[in-house]
């Protein structure tokens, strides 16, 4: 899950800096404010939550499977994609 982290990290700089945690309690060290981020994800079905003013933390239960774990990276990515394109589209305004 954290090498799944570190690869939705890098593919959008503009929303998050690096993933960070360990086992389980994981979590985006955000560029942007966490909350739009948090919302795109429980839009897609992703229980995410927020961790002081710029982390959004993921935190399952720990008897969690890998399709779940599998799931909720296609979920976040799809959450990440459509703040990304909102930043995009604001900047070019």
């Amino acid at each position: 899950m954290k090498a799944e982290l570190d690869r939705i990290a890098r593919d959008f700089p503009s929303l998050f800096a690096e993933a960070r945690g360990l086992g389980l309690l994981l979590g985006l060290k955000c560029q942007v404010a966490p909350g739009p981020i948090q919302v795109a994800c429980a839009e897609q079905g992703l229980m995410a939550i927020t961790a002081g003013d710029n982390v959004l933390r993921l935190a399952p239960p720990l008897v969690v499977s890998e399709a779940d774990l599998d799931q909720a990276v296609v979920m976040l990515r799809a959450a990440a994609t459509k703040v990304a394109a909102g930043l995009d589209k604001a900047a070019a305004q």
